[in-house]
């Protein structure tokens, strides 16, 4: 298996694990609320601000979700037909950084991919 498509996969693991994380993480943080937090200190996240938060959070999650469908998608893709490396190196490269900026994968999930793009770009 080439070292591109290896990284990439494994970058989109990490950022899908990664999105899976923060959604169960904050959706049973908003559902139990914090331990201690009455109604007055928030309300567990139901509050106006707690509302705006779990929005960025929620599409944060999204962000990573997509773009390490697509990393884990073009990783195999250049396994299954290594002439196409360099457009899938593209969409790697392109959500993978996308993932970095949404804070997705635990960081090293669009590191890796990003060095499988890069890689995949390199082969041509």
């Amino acid at each position: 298996m080439a070292s591109s498509s290896v990284l990439a996969i494994v970058g989109g693991a990490f950022m899908v694990a990664g999105g899976l994380f923060a959604f169960a993480l904050f959706g049973a943080w908003t559902s139990g609320g914090m331990p201690g937090w009455g109604p007055m200190m928030g309300g567990g996240g139901l509050s106006m601000m707690g509302g705006y938060f779990m929005g960025a959070v929620s599409a944060m999650a999204a962000i990573s979700l997509v773009a390490g469908a697509v990393s884990i998608a073009g990783g195999l893709a250049i396994y299954k037909s290594p002439e196409s490396s360099v457009s899938w190196g593209i969409g790697i490269l392109a959500a993978s950084i996308v993932g970095l900026f949404g804070m997705g994968g635990f960081v090293i999930g669009p590191i890796l991919g990003i060095i499988g793009g890069a890689l995949a770009l390199a082969k041509k």
